[in-house]
């Protein structure tokens, strides 16, 4: 029986979606083609969605998994932003996607850019084409994938920007990084990874070269979160502690990690006319013994 409706949100063209099945129950906006839940039966939500992120908002929502492409993070820090003034992570995750096809267990959104005026030529130069393909289910799949359809070559970042729900954030652990190179952007340091990553020493923003996935250990729930990825060669775990972040309750930091996969900085990819690229995250939960 399908169990899909859409729910167009007042004072936006934003449409949130929710496909629900025998194996889960979850919900996608076409604003930037934003997965925004995710819940197996029986389970905890796996991703983490602020209360205060509002439907009818023109930012996007603070949780689920954001695109953030064609660059990652701050302008200046990335190969493909335009200029130091473009805002934070590209803009594909403000962009409204079309919908492409749907079902209680599957979706595609897509996006076209073909810059023609001269504030689009100043936001991103590049013609390309994006596609997110999304399977709900016991798992959740992801493939996000870009062609250039331009005439030049150029760089994009990419990543896909979950928040996963956990029961404290301090009590968690996460594993599959150790020996990876990481960037401590609070720190400003560098260099190899040792051991599970924890969180007792307040905000976290760090970037991993690494194409390997990674578990977070949550002793709370009492479960695992295993996320495994292909053709991804970054690994980003942001946590902002006690620091203000929008959208979000004071308290609201105890209770998500971010655990990104993509490819930013360094391992940005240089994408030449009519070449393609694909990335794919898949998310698991087991219990803990």
């Amino acid at each position: 029986m399908r169990r899909y409706s859409r729910y167009p949100c007042p004072m936006t063209n934003r449409r949130v979606y929710r496909a629900s099945n025998d194996c889960c129950d979850a919900s996608f906006s076409d604003s930037g083609a934003q997965v925004l839940t995710w819940q197996p039966s029986g389970t905890e939500p796996v991703l983490w969605l602020s209360e205060r992120s509002l439907p009818w908002a023109s930012t996007p929502a603070r949780g689920g998994i954001p695109i953030c492409a064609p660059w990652f993070g701050v302008a200046t820090a990335s190969l493909a932003a335009p200029g130091s003034e473009a805002q934070n992570h590209g803009f594909l995750r403000n962009a409204t996607w079309e919908l492409a096809e749907r079902s209680d267990s599957h979706a595609i959104l897509e996006f076209v850019y073909k810059p023609s005026t001269n504030a689009e030529m100043a936001k991103f130069p590049h013609r390309f084409t994006s596609k997110l393909e999304v399977t709900f289910g016991e798992e959740l799949h992801l493939v996000l994938s870009m062609k250039n359809t331009d005439d030049e070559a150029f760089y994009v970042d990419e990543a896909l920007h979950s928040y996963f729900n956990v029961s404290d954030v301090r009590e968690i652990f996460i594993h599959g990084l150790d020996g990876a190179n990481e960037l401590d952007t609070v720190r400003d340091t560098q260099g190899i990874h040792e051991g599970p990553l924890s969180f007792t020493k307040g905000r976290v923003d760090s970037i991993f070269d690494t194409s390997n996935g990674a578990i977070i250990e949550d002793p709370g729930f009492k479960r695992r979160i295993i996320i495994e990825k292909e053709h991804s060669a970054s690994t980003i775990v942001w946590n902002p502690a006690e620091s203000k972040a929008a959208d979000m309750h004071h308290e609201d930091w105890k209770h998500f990690v971010c655990v990104e996969v993509g490819n930013v900085r360094r391992n940005a990819l240089l994408l030449r006319p009519g070449q393609s690229h694909w990335m794919s995250l898949t998310i698991k939960v087991e219990e803990l013994a």
